[in-house]
């Protein structure tokens, strides 16, 4: 961990709340608050988006929330939702502009008010932070950008809400922040373009968790129990520009045998062409500590992410959470993973997709502890460790903190 010789306290910046996912962020928060004080800020609450009667109550109770500051949901972990915007982000520059500068100096008086002293500041999405705000936190502390997507590339139809994150990620470079990438191609683009100090660090698994996927006294539930083998399996967010629904379409109708089973919450609309398939199951989301009974019960475990920018740099997080179980896994052609083979079998195409899930439903165990033993060293732990490993080396050739 860190020296002592420096008192850290970690203030991450990120685009969902505490409640509503379990992604990096949180996984990273709860880790570095295991020594560190930690505060996590929620994206702010949207009035336009809360007008109907059920909404609009959790509106209010994110209002007061806000009003009432951060709340402490660990030791030395606290989470603070800013106070709410009139309409989202992404829409008018300058209200844009006003909201994130808003949302910035209340977020300065919170920390002063938990005494916050030595700061790293984390972010993980470029395009909630107020672009000034950032050169008086890196005198004020150390920032670290944690890439989780080529946000830039993907993020918006918009292109000034584009150009607004490239500002962002030019002016984190020129200030010397710590660029930590979840997959390769993304450091060596971050690495190229912006000429920043880039770190190749992918996301990691909780193995106390998954590890209940090779726990015979684990029963798996009885949506997924009642559903015919083999089953070919998915679970994480599905989105449009995630997933390639034609070639889940396509291999639904090649093996009416298979049963295809999603599970996750559904950002898109889905064609009927899909759902209307009898052989395809979406059980939708699913409480995080469920989800290694219903990894149990896959046969091969997919990644069918479409293979373009978003696929280009992605690192998907269920990587180490499959590998954890040891079920044969097969993934499209994604950069990020084709150094697995043959733990991963990777797609060139569909008909390659199919070929390699057959080939996985006739696997005999071969791979199997290869894959729990890659999973063990990727930890959320050793994530964690690491990044604060970096930020002691920064500091050593840095002043302490004031």
């Amino acid at each position: 961990m860190c020296s002592k010789d420096h008192e850290i306290d970690i203030i991450m910046w990120w685009a969902s709340h505490w409640e509503w996912t379990h992604y990096v962020p949180q996984q990273m928060a709860k880790q570095f608050s295991r020594n560190h004080r930690v505060l996590l800020i929620n994206i702010p609450p949207i009035l336009i988006k809360s007008l109907t009667p059920r909404r609009f109550k959790q509106f209010i109770r994110e209002l007061l929330g806000s009003i009432k500051g951060p709340r402490r949901v660990g030791e030395k972990l606290w989470v603070h939702t800013p106070l709410p915007l009139v309409i989202p982000y992404g829409h008018i520059p300058v209200i844009d502009v006003l909201g994130k500068l808003l949302s910035w100096l209340e977020v300065k008086w919170r920390i002063k008010k938990l005494n916050f002293k030595g700061k790293v500041w984390c972010i993980y999405n470029p395009f909630y932070i107020w672009l000034r705000g950032l050169k008086n936190a890196s005198k004020d502390g150390v920032i670290i950008y944690d890439i989780l997507d080529e946000w830039p590339s993907i993020s918006s139809k918009f292109p000034w809400k584009r150009s607004y994150m490239r500002r962002v990620e030019r002016k984190l470079a020129s200030l010397n922040a710590i660029f930590i990438a979840c997959s390769l191609p993304l450091k060596e683009k971050k690495s190229r373009e912006l000429k920043a100090r880039t770190f190749f660090l992918p996301p990691g698994v909780d193995i106390a968790l998954y590890k209940k996927a090779l726990d015979p006294h684990v029963s798996i539930p009885d949506d997924v129990k009642k559903i015919k083998k083999p089953i070919i399996g998915y679970i994480g967010t599905m989105s449009n520009m995630k997933i390639d629904w034609e070639l889940i379409h396509f291999l639904a109708l090649k093996r009416s045998e298979w049963s295809f089973v999603f599970i996750g919450p559904i950002a898109d609309r889905i064609s009927p062409e899909i759902c209307n398939l009898g052989n395809i199951f979406f059980l939708g989301r699913k409480p995080i500590d469920t989800l290694p009974s219903y990894l149990k019960a896959f046969d091969v475990a997919i990644i069918p992410f479409r293979q373009n920018t978003f696929g280009q740099f992605a690192f998907p997080t269920k990587v180490f959470e499959y590998l954890s179980s040891g079920k044969p896994i097969v993934s499209t052609n994604l950069p990020a993973l084709r150094g697995f083979h043959p733990l991963i079998r990777i797609g060139e195409d569909k008909h390659q997709f199919l070929k390699l899930i057959e080939e996985a439903l006739a696997e005999k165990g071969e791979y199997f502890q290869e894959r729990v033993n890659l999973a063990h060293k990727h930890t959320w732990e050793n994530r964690a460790i690491a990044i604060l490993n970096i930020i002691k080396e920064f500091l050593h050739a840095k002043k302490p903190f004031a």
